[in-house]
C-alpha cells in the first residue's frame, strides 16, 4: 500500500462536498500505529504491516507517518476494543 495525495484529496472533496487546496502539505502520508487500542475510529481496518517507508518521526512514539508499507495480515477490527473486543462488537451490533 502506498500514499497517493491526489486520491486522499479527492476522497476529502467527495466526503465534504467542498473543493480542497490541491497543494500537497509536507506532513501528509499514511499513519501507522503500533497499538490497536489507540485507534479512534471504529469499525476500522486493522492490518499487520512490514517494510515501512518512514517519512519522519511523530511526537507520539507509537505513530509512524510513512510513504508505504506491505500488508502481511488483516486482523479482526474488534481488537481495538481490547481483549474482550469480540463481545463488545457483538453488543454494538445487537444495539
Amino acid at each position: 500500500m502506498s500514499f497517493a495525495p491526489d486520491k486522499v484529496l479527492a476522497a476529502r472533496e467527495r466526503r465534504t462536498g467542498r473543493r480542497t487546496n490541491r497543494q500537497s502539505v509536507g506532513d501528509q502520508g499514511l499513519l501507522v500505529n503500533q497499538i490497536a487500542t489507540d485507534v479512534l475510529l471504529w469499525p476500522s481496518s486493522l492490518w499487520r504491516v512490514a517494510d515501512l517507508e518512514p517519512m519522519r518521526p511523530l511526537p507520539v512514539h507509537r505513530w509512524v507517518r510513512c510513504r508505504g508499507f506491505t500488508v502481511t495480515e488483516q486482523v479482526p477490527a474488534w481488537l481495538v476494543a481490547g481483549p474482550h473486543g469480540d463481545v463488545v462488537e457483538w453488543v454494538i451490533t445487537q444495539t
